[in-house]
């Protein structure tokens, strides 16, 4: 499947930043902006202290497009509805651990440390974003929600292209 892009060259297609957290840039620059017509820049946290621009092809952006909305759900992603599947497995985990007889250490989040993941998405004639504070955290202590693996998998993907993008201009 093809996904339907603005038409301005300019308006942003995908988004990808991470806000807060201890180690994360300040700047409020995202991490990795990709627009209409392929520009792509990259943050400060992947270009070595500065924006790095590059180009990526249409078939890329759309294979982007494929993966985050056909494959992961993007447009689906409800923070609320995780927040509450969260709530249930911690109570259920706490009702399991008394029945055993040891005590329920109750796990995040929120994550003290961790910054929030935030994807924007405009296609199809939709524009999205999804945010989740400590989402690799959260992934990891929750692999029963899908919603969340699907939400970092698209995270992990979009930290692949930035990283490809800066390497490309350190050579």
């Amino acid at each position: 499947m093809t996904h339907a892009l603005h038409t301005e060259p300019d308006t942003i297609v995908i988004q990808w930043r991470t806000m807060g957290g201890l180690s994360i840039d300040r700047s409020n620059i995202a991490d990795l902006t990709i627009y209409a017509d392929g520009k792509s820049i990259v943050g400060p946290r992947f270009g070595q202290g500065k924006p790095v621009e590059g180009e990526l092809s249409m078939g890329r952006i759309q294979d982007l497009l494929r993966f985050a909305i056909d494959e992961q759900h993007f447009f689906r992603f409800d923070s609320g509805a995780v927040d509450d599947e969260i709530n249930a497995i911690l109570q259920q985990r706490q009702v399991d651990s008394q029945d055993t007889g040891g005590i329920a250490v109750p796990l995040g989040p929120p994550y003290v440390d961790a910054g929030t993941t935030v994807i924007l998405i405009a296609a199809d004639g939709r524009r999205y974003e999804a945010s989740f504070q400590g989402l690799v955290f959260a992934a990891q202590d929750y692999p029963e929600i899908n919603a969340l693996q699907q939400l970092q998998a698209i995270e992990l993907r979009l930290l692949s292209v930035a990283e490809e993008l800066a390497n490309l201009n350190r050579e």
